[in-house]
């Protein structure tokens, strides 16, 4: 396997590359805002797609990606890294084994001590202010719902369990985050959700 990385601007100048490498996948390490553009162009391609977390800037991005893997047949994939730590991995096998019990709850304390951005002004995505959460905080929804025990229930299960831990962890903040009941919040995911699915459906032959 021959491993190539390119620091390019853009879907218009990785085209050349990919054209005469034909790589089998492609790992997107770009800032969010252009996985989008960059996973299309390289599914495009035919080849498979790694891409960090997180997957894209909106859900309406995620959806075009994930229907145009669905769309060429190709598998795209996002970089959930922690879940690998070791650390992390020997914790879920003392859960798993029964060793330490029933996880009844899980909390998740990040800290970071980052430099002064060397290149002037910070880049607007990083200056939002949901940027922590969206960039950071996905490490912390993938590690409660692993030791939660919702990755060994069947996909349904899963994705209610996600639902309630979701609202419940909200919740706990209600000044701040709440904006509806629980049950108009699950009838709303689920239509979503099934929305999601039918458009990944193949068109009629």
């Amino acid at each position: 396997m021959v491993t190539v990385s390119l620091e390019l601007s853009g879907p218009e100048a990785s085209r050349p590359y990919i054209e005469a490498a034909r790589p089998e996948i492609i790992h997107i390490l770009t800032p969010p805002s252009s996985h989008c553009a960059l996973a299309i162009e390289a599914l495009e391609a035919g080849c498979h797609v790694f891409v960090e977390k997180p997957m894209a800037a909106s859900v309406e991005e995620c959806d075009r990606m994930m229907a145009k893997a669905k769309s060429v047949d190709r598998i795209i994939s996002v970089d959930h890294s922690a879940r690998f730590d070791p650390a992390l991995l020997k914790g879920l096998a003392a859960v798993h084994s029964g060793r330490i019990g029933a996880v009844l709850a899980v909390d998740y304390i990040r800290s970071s001590e980052y430099p002064s951005f060397a290149g002037g002004a910070m880049p607007e995505y990083y200056r939002d202010g949901g940027y922590p959460f969206r960039d950071l905080g996905v490490h912390a929804l993938y590690i409660i719902e692993a030791f939660l025990g919702a990755e060994s229930a069947p996909q349904q299960e899963r994705f209610e369990q996600r639902l309630r831990a979701w609202f419940a962890a909200i919740e706990r903040y209600p000044r701040q985050l709440h904006e509806m009941e629980r049950g108009e919040y699950l009838v709303m995911k689920r239509k979503e959700y099934l929305r999601q699915q039918s458009e990944l459906q193949p068109p009629p032959a």
